[in-house]
Formats: structure tokens, sequence, C-alpha cells
């Protein structure tokens, strides 16, 4: 599991909060403390609300490493590696290339 505290002031986070948003996947509670999150920064949620915040947004999008090559994953890389079932963009399109050659 990652350390996402360590995390959160590299590039693309705030990028990854927005998505995540704008995604409608996130219940009331948790988009509502996502929106803290992007609009107040991490470090002004309460410690239930990091609880939410951490169990509801990260654990259910974000994606620390791919499943299959395991190189680390960019905020900016996460949403879209959480919708293709935690494979980067690269073993993706190895894994459907080989899908069509079968």
């Amino acid at each position: 599991m990652a350390n996402w505290n360590l995390r959160f002031l590299e590039a693309g986070f705030r990028e990854f909060l927005d998505e995540a948003i704008e995604w409608e996947d996130l219940e009331p509670t948790a988009l509502g403390v996502a929106k803290q999150a992007l609009n107040q920064g991490v470090e002004t949620l309460s410690e239930k609300q990091y609880f939410v915040f951490q169990k509801h947004v990260l654990e259910a999008h974000a994606v620390d490493r791919c499943i299959q090559c395991e190189e680390e994953i960019s905020w900016h890389e996460m949403i879209d590696v959480h919708r293709n079932g935690g494979y980067c963009i690269v073993c993706m399109r190895r894994h459907e290339s080989m899908m069509r050659d079968e």
C-alpha cells in the first residue's frame, strides 16, 4: 500500500482530484471531502474526513503501481489506470495487442 501522504505534493495531484470529482463515482460524503481537499488542501481535513478521503477516494481510485510491470503511476495517469483495471498504458496496449492476436 502506498504512502499517499508523501505524494500529495507531486505534479498532477490536483488534476487527479479534479478528475475523480468529475467522474461522478463518489458518494456524497466522499465527494464533499474530495472537493475540500482540492480547494483547501488535504491538510485541512479532520481525522474523520481524512479516513473517508483515504478509503473512498484514494483506495477506490488511486493506483500506485501497474499490476503487471509494477512501474510507479503518476497522478496524471491514475484515473486511466484505474479504468484500465490497474494496467499502465504500455501494459494495457500490450494486453490489447495480445487479445487481438488470439
